[in-house]
């Protein structure tokens, strides 16, 4: 949001207020920009009233205007947001933040995995094991799966 695509209203960072989080009790212990009305208030009569000592207070063509100006900064955010939020934009940049979690990483040389059972910790659990009887290994002889430590026994 710009000021050439939007009317930007002052406001203030404040805790959503009790009735707010009751109506949605996910929003309890969050924060919303809370609109300072005096500044809402003049953005909005820019567009339907005449400003105060402009020679063409009070005509027709000059509320024409101000309601022009908002149908113009509307197209420019549409033509903004469908161009930078559409699903190739949004894919590419959801792609970028992933690759890094989707990257391989190094598996550390360890002992072959030398019978067709492996022991797996499962990472935050308290030490709970899962014994599987399908090898845990991949043709190159390396356990894969990295949400997983493997022990051989």
């Amino acid at each position: 949001m710009t000021d050439q695509n939007s009317y930007l209203v002052d406001c203030t960072v404040q805790p959503v207020s009790e009735a707010g989080w009751q109506e949605i009790p996910a929003y309890r212990g969050h924060c919303w920009a809370e609109p300072d009305m005096a500044h809402l208030i003049s953005k909005m009569q820019r567009i339907a009233e005449p400003e105060e000592g402009d020679a063409e207070a009070g005509t027709e063509e000059h509320r024409r205007a101000g309601r022009e100006e908002a149908r113009e900064k509307g197209r420019l955010a549409q033509q903004q947001v469908t161009a930078r939020y559409n699903r190739t934009a949004v894919g590419v940049l959801m792609a970028e933040a992933l690759s890094p979690m989707l990257a391989p990483t190094p598996v550390r040389e360890e002992s072959p995995v030398s019978s067709s059972t492996a022991e797996l910790e499962l990472h935050g659990t308290s030490n709970e094991k899962i014994k599987t009887g399908a090898p845990q290994t991949s043709a190159s002889g390396r356990v894969k799966n990295a949400l997983v430590k493997r022990r051989t026994i």
